[in-house]
C-alpha cells in the first residue's frame, strides 16, 4: 500500500483561478407571484407590479480548510434583494455572510471527483428597507434566496469546475494507484491505495536519475 499527501494549498490554488474567472457573481429576477406565499403580500404592499431582483457576489476568494473531519469549502459574500420597475431599482435587503460547504471526494479509477453539499449559512442582515415590518420576515427571505436561488447556481458552477475533468492521481516512477481511499489530517488529505508496479519503467527512470546525478 502507498500513500499520497495533498496539501490544502493545492485545491486553494485551483479555487484562486476559478474566482479570477468570475465564478462569484450571480443575478436573477422573479415576478412577485414566484416568491414564497408568506412574502407575497408584503411584496405587493411594498411595490405592486415590481419584479424582485436577487444579486449575490463572492467578496473573498473561496478557501478550503482540511481537518480530521473532512474538507470544508468556505465562501464569503454579500447578497441583495431589490424591487425593480420602470428602470428604477429600490433596495430591499442587503446582507453579508458565509457559506460553509462540505466536499465529498469520490474515486473513479485513477480520477478524484467531488460532490458539494451546503452544510451551513451564517448571514448578517445590514439593511432592510420596508420600515420595520420587514424585519420579522428578513430571515424568511434569506431562507428563500439562499437555498432556492443562490446556492444552486454556486453548486452548479463548483460541480462543473471540479467534475469537468477530475483530479488525476499521478503515476510515480511506474507505480499506479488502485482502489484508493481518502483520509484527513490537519491541512491535508491523505490518499492511500493499493498499487501495481511497472518494473521496466521504474528501472528506466532510476537509471536516468543515476546518470544525471
Amino acid at each position: 500500500m502507498l500513500g499520497l499527501i495533498i496539501s490544502e494549498s493545492v485545491p486553494n490554488s485551483i479555487l484562486y483561478h476559478i474566482h479570477e474567472n468570475s465564478l462569484g457573481y450571480f443575478e436573477d429576477s422573479y415576478n412577485i407571484r414566484h416568491l414564497p406565499k408568506p412574502l407575497q403580500p408584503l411584496a405587493r404592499i411594498g411595490c405592486s407590479g415590481c419584479k424582485v431582483i436577487l444579486k449575490a457576489n463572492m467578496t473573498e476568494r473561496p478557501n478550503i480548510v482540511i481537518d480530521r473531519n473532512g474538507i470544508v469549502l468556505i465562501l464569503e459574500g454579500n447578497l441583495g434583494a431589490y424591487f425593480f420597475r420602470q428602470n428604477t431599482t429600490y433596495e430591499l435587503l442587503t446582507a453579508d455572510g458565509v457559506f460553509r460547504v462540505i466536499l465529498k471526494p469520490q474515486f473513479r479509477h485513477s480520477l478524484v471527483f467531488s460532490d458539494v453539499q451546503l452544510t451551513g449559512v451564517d448571514f448578517k442582515v445590514y439593511k432592510a428597507d420596508l420600515k420595520g415590518m420587514f424585519s420579522t420576515t428578513a430571515k424568511k427571505l434569506l431562507n428563500f434566496i439562499i437555498p432556492k436561488t443562490i446556492w444552486p447556481k454556486i453548486q452548479k458552477s463548483l460541480r462543473f469546475a471540479i467534475n469537468r475533468r477530475g483530479f488525476q492521481i499521478p503515476s510515480i516512477c511506474g507505480v499506479e494507484f488502485e482502489k484508493p481511499h481518502i483520509g484527513y489530517i490537519k491541512h491535508a488529505a491523505i490518499i492511500t491505495a493499493d498499487f501495481k508496479f511497472n518494473l521496466p519503467h521504474f528501472l528506466q527512470v532510476f537509471q536516468k536519475f543515476m546518470k544525471n546525478n
